[in-house]
């Protein structure tokens, strides 16, 4: 029995069909009405028609897939739309590797080949740094960028435990990675995927204050060694890594120094006091130019950990103390 996945994709703009771009064999198509077979009345009546509409004029993951003869229909196309929502995740999570963006996965509708219908609809709304949730276009090449990092994604997030499939532009499918408890990524919560979870929830939000939080979150779980280290430490940790030179490394350190100053007045509530939330704040305007360097701190410590330092969250805790101690700076 073939079942078909479609995902479909708000505040995301391209200028062309671009079929050939798959993403573990889901293809990004342009709009839903280039999708045969969907413009039925069942289709339109399962999903609602606003749903409808929006399906038909906005871009779609979408895939088919085999499911096994045995077994209940239901039960497999749940355990199916599971496993997708987890790479539609990914596949977000790619497009922010290559810019900032509001784009999200609204409503993914699985159906199988004799009409049956079941939905699936995200429990968060991702935002764009500085809180926004407008359109963003993306080329042709950064469709392609975005590729790449979700190949490198699965790579690192998976690793070797994962059941592979060849596919088309030699793009690497992982829909079988919940096979048993221990191949699960929530299993496996190394400071790479911890760093990732507390990206999802800044992203996650529209307050400025609670999402310059979690970015701090995040650049500790990717670079702290112990639950006492402090703020000067995971700053300087972050600057001597990610900075290539005294200037940018200078740049870093003003940044995070600022979001972790931020942080302790919004965490201890002294956010009222506009004369002590200006002070925290210098030397930056808003605390929407703050959050976008946060932003793309995270963003280069996510593509960093992603190639040239793919060996570090694997590293136990004791050598990941002695290389981060060691780092030039």
């Amino acid at each position: 029995m073939k079942v078909a996945f479609i995902s479909i994709l708000s505040n995301l703009e391209i200028r062309t069909e671009i079929n050939s771009n798959s993403y573990a064999g889901m293809e990004l198509i342009k709009a839903g009405a280039n999708i045969r077979g969907y413009q039925d009345r069942q289709f339109m009546n399962s999903i609602g028609t606003f749903t409808f509409r929006g399906f038909m004029n906005k871009p779609c993951l979408y895939m088919n897939e085999e499911m096994a003869p045995e077994g209940s229909r239901l039960s497999q196309m749940t355990e199916g739309m599971i496993r997708v929502r987890g790479v539609v995740e990914y596949i977000l999570l790619s497009l922010w590797l290559v810019k900032d963006n509001a784009v999200n996965a609204d409503l993914i509708v699985s159906r199988s080949e004799d009409g049956h219908i079941i939905e699936n609809k995200a429990k968060t709304t991702l935002s764009t740094s500085d809180g926004e949730f407008g359109s963003t276009q993306f080329s042709e090449q950064e469709l392609k960028d975005s590729q790449r990092w979700f190949s490198l994604l699965g790579e690192t997030a998976f690793g070797n435990g994962v059941e592979k499939r060849g596919m088309p532009g030699e793009t690497t499918a992982f829909f079988h990675y919940i096979e048993s408890d221990k191949l699960s990524p929530y299993h496996r919560a190394d400071r790479f995927q911890r760093m990732l979870r507390f990206i999802a929830l800044a992203r996650s939000q529209s307050s400025l204050f609670a999402k310059i939080t979690f970015y701090i979150s995040a650049l500790e779980a990717a670079l702290s060694t112990s639950s006492s280290e402090s703020d000067v430490q995971v700053t300087d940790s972050a600057s001597r890594v990610l900075g290539n030179d005294s200037d940018e490394r200078l740049q870093l350190t003003r940044i995070i120094s600022t979001a972790y100053a931020f942080r302790s007045t919004y965490i201890h509530g002294s956010v009222h006091d506009q004369e002590n939330f200006k002070n925290k704040m210098v030397p930056f305007e808003s605390a929407a130019e703050l959050a976008d360097g946060m932003d793309s701190i995270l963003r280069k410590m996510t593509k960093d950990f992603l190639t040239e330092l793919n060996h570090v969250p694997a590293l136990p805790e004791e050598e990941f103390s002695v290389w981060i101690k060691g780092f030039p700076g």
